[in-house]
């Protein structure tokens, strides 16, 4: 009776195989920020339990690796002074790497006067890759750039740290640095070396999308104003050493599509296509050569999109008053929306 069982049991998993039924889907979970601290949930939000303190958002920027076994976060050094920019201060920062219980913390390298474990400096970053422009205007000092985003690569091995140049022309640059001893990426000087010239990084086998920094056509030249600039979606294939742009080359001002303002892209599972939040505009998804773009939604505070492990499903953030909820739609029926969290910060989609 028993092998009969088992047989019942293969030739019924043969049929939906053959019937074309999809496998299980893999497990997830979700790790979130809220308030200082993080926190493991269900895929569906419920059985939250808190993780660790890691720090308030404004200050703490962290990323999950794609295995869901460790964390990466940067936070800027304490009782560290800054340079001062034209606008703002900028404070040395440092890079840990920890496991979700916060536990086998370790810095790998900090941005003041440290120096990796190949004995080079930290403190000079190169910017080859950035506008000539960017570069004149003080672009070779890590002083003048702020950090905004970090990312892991798809194999866990290297974290992409992103980052803004504040000065009246703008710019934006990727670095690499190895995740477990914090070894940085130089150029024949010596300095950081720019990867990529994208910032909100999101990687996927060999690809980086992220978010560029472009100006209105014929104001390449001069310093443009800031109405001038736009933000197109970018996609780096490292395998290659090539950047595409996803925005369409021929537009004027007045036929700036509604998706030139791109915010924080996130690859599809399969690499195919990514999702994306806009500025003003709603999340929306297109495909990795940038041909054909779908618009999602259309609530304007929605923002930070992930995918779930199958694929079929995206969760996202949207504002609320000064509050972050956590949404879940499907790509099938996208205007029906689910909240699957209150309060949140910051969040990821990692297996279980």
């Amino acid at each position: 009776m028993r092998h009969l069982s088992h047989s019942v049991a293969l030739l019924s998993a043969l049929a939906c195989l053959l019937a074309g039924s999809a496998l299980p889907i893999q497990a997830e979970r979700l790790i979130f920020q809220r308030g200082d601290a993080l926190y493991a949930a269900g895929a569906d939000g419920k059985d939250a339990r808190r993780l660790f303190t890691i720090g308030m958002p404004l200050e703490v920027v962290w990323a999950v690796s794609g295995d869901g076994r460790r964390i990466a976060w940067y936070a800027p050094l304490a009782g560290k002074g800054g340079a001062r920019t034209a606008s703002l201060k900028v404070r040395p920062i440092a890079v840990y790497v920890a496991d979700l219980s916060g536990q086998r913390k370790k810095r790998l390298f900090s941005t003041d006067n440290l120096r990796d474990r190949q004995g080079r400096p930290v403190t000079q970053i190169g910017v080859g890759t950035v506008a000539t422009a960017a570069t004149r205007d003080g672009g070779g000092l890590f002083e003048n750039w702020t950090p905004d985003s970090l990312a892991w690569s798809a194999d866990g091995k290297s974290l992409y740290l992103s980052c803004t140049l504040q000065s009246a022309r703008g710019g934006r640059a990727t670095f690499v640095a190895d995740s477990a001893t914090g070894a940085v990426v130089v150029d024949a000087a010596q300095r950081w070396k720019s990867i990529a010239p994208m910032t909100q990084v999101d990687a996927r086998g060999p690809l980086l999308a992220g978010v560029g920094l472009a100006y209105q056509p014929g104001e390449a030249a001069q310093a443009p104003e800031p109405a001038s600039r736009f933000y197109p979606l970018l996609v780096t294939n490292l395998a290659e050493g090539k950047t595409t742009s996803l925005l369409p080359s021929a537009f004027s001002g007045r036929s700036r599509p509604l998706y030139a303002a791109a915010l924080a892209p996130a690859l599809a599972p399969d690499g195919k296509s990514l999702a994306f939040a806009t500025v003003g505009a709603g999340l929306w998804h297109v495909d990795v050569q940038g041909k054909t773009y779908r618009r999602l939604t259309r609530q304007p505070g929605d923002d930070t999109p992930r995918w779930s492990m199958d694929g079929k499903r995206l969760l996202f953030l949207s504002a609320r008053s000064e509050v972050n909820d956590l949404y879940e739609i499907t790509l099938a029926a996208p205007a029906k929306r689910r909240i699957v969290l209150p309060k949140v910060e910051r969040f990821f989609v990692v297996p279980d």
